[in-house]
C-alpha cells in the first residue's frame, strides 16, 4: 500500500454502524505519512479508536518507513516487535498509488470501492 490514504466525510459513520462502535473521523482527502490517523486496537477484548502516526520512525533512520514486505515484516528487526505486539486495524475510503509512463509525470490514482465501502488494511504501532 502507498503511503497516501484518502479518508472522505462517510467513513467514520460507514465505520460506526458497521462495527457497533463510535467511530468519529475527520476527512482527509490526502492523508500523507507523519499525520495522525483513526485507527482501531484491541484493548481488554474491546475495539477502541486510537490515534496513530502513519508511519515508523527507527531510531537509525532520518526517514519515516510507512511500507513493509509481507515475506519478512515478522523477521525484520526494524519491524518485528511492532508487528508481534503493536497492531491495529486502520479503516481508509481508499488509497493512491502513482503511474508513471514514458519519463511523463506521474499520474494520481485513487483506489476505493465503488459502493464507498472502507478498506481496512494492518499497520503496526510502534510504541
Amino acid at each position: 500500500m502507498c503511503g497516501r490514504l484518502y479518508i472522505n466525510d462517510m467513513l467514520g459513520l460507514t465505520v460506526s454502524n458497521r462495527l457497533g462502535l463510535d467511530f468519529p473521523v475527520q476527512q482527509n482527502l490526502d492523508l500523507r505519512p507523519t499525520e495522525k490517523i483513526a485507527t482501531l486496537v484491541m484493548h481488554n477484548d474491546t475495539l477502541d479508536q486510537q490515534a496513530a502516526t502513519w508511519g515508523i520512525q527507527p531510531a537509525w533512520s532520518k526517514t519515516l518507513l510507512i511500507n513493509a514486505q509481507a515475506e519478512t515484516v515478522a523477521e525484520k528487526k526494524t519491524f518485528a516487535s511492532a508487528f508481534a505486539h503493536h497492531r491495529c486495524l486502520v479503516p481508509c475510503s481508499g488509497w493512491f498509488e502513482w503511474r508513471g509512463e514514458d519519463g511523463a509525470k506521474k499520474q494520481k490514482y485513487l483506489f476505493s470501492y465503488e459502493d464507498n465501502e472502507p478498506v481496512y488494511g494492518v499497520h503496526s504501532i510502534s510504541q
